[in-house]
């Protein structure tokens, strides 16, 4: 019983994933926790529907991965649900793992980060970067866009000041540098 409640609980979070990694932002947000409940409860998502929305079916997968009632939920059949999702059939699930992946990243060795360094980010880019933020009221460049729901808009100006670590208490520990 334990394993099929985790199994119902993964295939929520995964719908939940897939919003975030589209949006930016998780489906549920809001101001408070209560809310953010509320809103799971209710199955309250707001869906974009301007700029870039989400192709149907994508729109469709989330949707049903993040319906609340787990007997109706995609994959509540099994997983081969899933797997013939439309978002899916592209993928051969029999031959995947003997399928080549679509990137593999020349590292030295299995610590090498120096690849991942090379392709953008530089310390002069995260530099730059800060600096520009720093002259925006939401920070850390999570840039709203007119579409993002007040709420969300509201929480990254709340925490772009130093509200952001109201509830963190700091101890000064001279003690730790007389130590050396």
């Amino acid at each position: 019983m334990f394993i099929i409640i985790i199994i119902i609980i993964i295939q929520w979070a995964l719908g939940v994933i897939f919003y975030q990694f589209i949006y930016g932002y998780p489906p549920f947000n809001a101001e408070t926790p209560y809310k953010i409940f509320e809103n799971i409860l209710n199955h309250a998502i707001y869906w974009e529907t301007e700029d870039n929305p989400p192709s149907p079916a994508v729109h469709d997968l989330m949707n049903r991965l993040m319906t609340t009632n787990p007997e109706t939920r995609l994959g509540s059949k099994g997983v081969t649900e899933i797997k013939e999702h439309p978002v899916f059939r592209i993928i051969d699930w029999d031959n995947l793992q003997d399928s080549a992946p679509e990137f593999i990243p020349q590292t030295e060795d299995p610590e090498d980060t120096a690849y991942f360094d090379s392709r953008g980010l530089t310390l002069k880019d995260l530099e730059k970067e800060l600096l520009e933020t720093q002259k925006t009221p939401v920070g850390l460049g999570i840039e709203s866009s007119p579409h993002t729901p007040t709420h969300v808009r509201s929480h990254r100006r709340a925490k772009s000041g130093n509200v952001e670590f109201e509830d963190f208490t700091f101890k000064h520990a001279n003690h730790l540098r007389e130590q050396k």
